[in-house]
């Protein structure tokens, strides 16, 4: 049975502002930890839903975690 991404994939992290989000992706992958960053463009156009939304998410795979 294959698992589905959101069974492979889990968040670590959830920020207010993309910047934040991207620093630590760069920190992840600058070790070769695979990182996603979800949500940016939402928080980047409506700052103000990015609570609503959940904030910006950091993503890696589960065996990373």
């Amino acid at each position: 049975m294959s698992e589905s991404s959101e069974d492979y994939f889990v968040i670590i992290a959830t920020y207010n502002h993309p910047a934040e989000a991207h620093i630590a992706k760069t920190k992840l992958q600058s070790e070769g930890i695979e990182a996603f960053v979800l949500d940016e463009h939402m928080a980047s156009i409506n700052w103000h839903y990015t609570l609503a939304i959940g904030g910006v998410r950091l993503q890696v795979s589960r065996e990373d975690e």
